[in-house]
């Protein structure tokens, strides 16, 4: 490989199997989405219906004056009564993102979601994996082995060891 020269990058959006069209500056300037630092909510469901596939990144919501506290604290408690979810779209850094909100402890965690083209479909991965009928006695010593290490989630206990070895 060789560097390429400035003169010769540039920005496309893939349209095919290597096939691109050339994106100026200007024309993403012009879609540009600016903030209004609203959401808008689109629907309220059933939060089991969200595929976990789907979640990328958690931001926490708090009411930004004592004015709408009485009225963010009835709509998260309604959601929380009801085990319901908010979809809706917010943008954030210029982007439109799809978002789940639900209630989390006196807030609301908004989860941005990924968009369906940025999910892969995992039958793709698995097709080559043969349909096995297991023996009932390696099933129960694999289910021993899963209840001698069972334990509660406790994201106290991970430890980034890059991050310990670079410091």
């Amino acid at each position: 490989m060789e560097p390429v020269d400035a003169e010769n990058k540039g920005r496309g959006y893939e349209v095919g199997k290597n096939e691109f069209i050339q994106v100026e500056d200007a024309e993403l300037e012009a879609i540009q989405i600016e903030s209004t630092h609203t959401i808008e909510i689109d629907k309220l469901g059933p939060a089991a219906q969200i595929d976990k596939r789907y979640f990328d990144a958690p931001y926490y919501i708090a009411p930004t004056d004592k004015v709408g506290q009485e009225a963010f604290a009835v709509i998260r408690d309604a959601m929380r009564g009801k085990g319901m979810v908010a979809l809706g779209r917010v943008v954030v850094a210029k982007r439109e993102r799809v978002i789940a909100l639900e209630p989390c402890e006196r807030g609301l965690l908004a989860m941005t979601l990924r968009y369906p083209y940025e999910v892969r479909d995992a039958a793709a991965y698995f097709e080559n994996i043969a349909d096995i009928k297991v023996p009932a006695e390696m099933l129960k010593l694999a289910e021993h082995i899963l209840d001698s290490k069972a334990g509660d989630f406790d994201p106290t206990t991970f430890v980034d060891h890059y991050e310990v070895a670079l410091a």
